[in-house]
């Protein structure tokens, strides 16, 4: 899954790692491009002089890798959290709040590394 895929998908992919509700998973795709707007102008007026392009290429890479690697891993472990009437249990929960936190880190690494390339 690429980057444009899980910014056009965000949403199901939100249910999947469980937000219900349109209006959360709305709310959540907003906050999502937002992290992605602050994470451009960051990266563009401090990070990227202050780091070198190499270096950011490179940082920007390795969130990325990391993010949907959990994200990867999480969805392959938890078999059912996009059915229906699933109840996670206390553990499945706190991943998959760290699961939507990867969503966010992946923005971040997405930003970070096509400003450098460009």
């Amino acid at each position: 899954m690429d980057e444009q895929t899980l910014t056009f998908e965000c949403s199901k992919y939100f249910a999947m790692m469980g937000t219900h509700g349109d209006k959360e998973k709305l709310f959540a795709t907003a906050v999502f491009g937002v992290v992605k707007f602050i994470s451009a102008m960051i990266c563009a007026f401090f990070l990227i002089d202050y780091l070198g392009r190499k270096r950011s290429l490179m940082i920007g890479i390795t969130c990325q890798l990391l993010a949907m690697l959990y994200m990867a891993i999480f969805l392959i472990m938890d078999t059912g959290i996009g059915e229906e009437g699933y109840v996670p249990t206390g553990t499945v929960k706190s991943a998959a709040t760290c699961a939507i936190v990867m969503i966010y880190i992946s923005g971040f690494g997405y930003v970070h590394r096509i400003l450098t390339t460009t």
